[in-house]
Parts: structure tokens; C-alpha cells; sequence
């Protein structure tokens, strides 16, 4: 039985994860030619990417392929919907990208980096 598909946008995801979720928006409907896009920025990375419509709903679906190539860390994000030139913010948020387990990981503690670092 396949997971339900969340219908709010996740706090965290795991970078090589695929990220779905599905995006209800009574005033801009898929179905009216809306168009959802989402940011997700911080100081060192840019990842834009499209919900697909699904009837008068949003679906979301970046594939793990897509994401494992995301940088960890934190994000804040946007989504916006356009249709006709005009483009309006729905929502904003923060967003942690865990780094993927195939990433090469430094898993030491604080105190042993540091204590490396002066030997």
C-alpha cells in the first residue's frame, strides 16, 4: 500500500529522498491556468522547481535523482503562482536538506574537529 501524499510542505527532507507533496489553493486553481513554482535559497544555493497540476490542485514531485543533488543545509522558501504576467507569493517557509547518506560525511563531534584542528 503506497504512502498518502502529504498535502503541506515538509520542514525537512533527505537530499537523494524524492519530495512530493499536494497544495490546495482556493484562489488560484491549477485548473484556471495558475502556474505553482517554488525557491528555495540560502547563501550558498538556488534550487527553483514546479508543481504539475493536478485537477484544480498542486502536485509537487522533485525526484530523488533531482534531489540528491541538493546541498544540505538550511533554506528558506517561497512558492508562487503566475498566469498571465501576474505573479503572486502564496507561502513562505524554512525548509533542512539532510545531507544524503551517499555524501561524504564528516559524523565528528564539535570537540573532535576542533581538537584535530590544533594537533
Amino acid at each position: 500500500m503506497a504512502a498518502s501524499t502529504p498535502t503541506t510542505e515538509p520542514v525537512s527532507l533527505l537530499a537523494g529522498d524524492t519530495a512530493k507533496w499536494l497544495i490546495t489553493l482556493a484562489d488560484y486553481s491549477a485548473a484556471d491556468g495558475w502556474v505553482l513554482t517554488y525557491t528555495l535559497a540560502n547563501a550558498a544555493n538556488r534550487i527553483p522547481f514546479a508543481a504539475s497540476a493536478s485537477g484544480s490542485d498542486f502536485l509537487v514531485n522533485v525526484p530523488a535523482a533531482t534531489t540528491v543533488g541538493w546541498a544540505a543545509g538550511s533554506y528558506s522558501w517561497r512558492s508562487q503562482v503566475s498566469k498571465s504576467g501576474e505573479v503572486f507569493t502564496v507561502a513562505t517557509g524554512t525548509i533542512t536538506v539532510a545531507p544524503s547518506f551517499g555524501a561524504a560525511v564528516d559524523a565528528r563531534s564539535h570537540a573532535r574537529k576542533t581538537l584535530a584542528a590544533v594537533e
